[in-house]
């Protein structure tokens, strides 16, 4: 599934369960003229991991848009 188009990456901070500051990213992506993101954790940051995100939520735009 390639259908989809990643816009922007953002840098950010957030805070873990445990209270401490962490670096996540903000993967801003449009798939047929709606835009979403995912934020992925500093240490699950890779390509295969972001593209698996990803589509994840796009299966489930494509099962609730049918």
């Amino acid at each position: 599934m390639a259908d989809y188009k990643i816009v922007e990456v953002t840098p950010l901070m957030d805070i873990d369960k445990r209270g401490r500051f962490v670096k996540v990213y903000r993967v801003k992506f449009e798939y047929k003229g709606m835009e979403d993101f995912i934020d992925i954790p500093e240490d699950k940051y890779k390509p295969e991991e972001v593209k698996k995100r990803i589509e994840e939520v796009i299966s489930t735009h494509k099962e609730l848009l049918i």
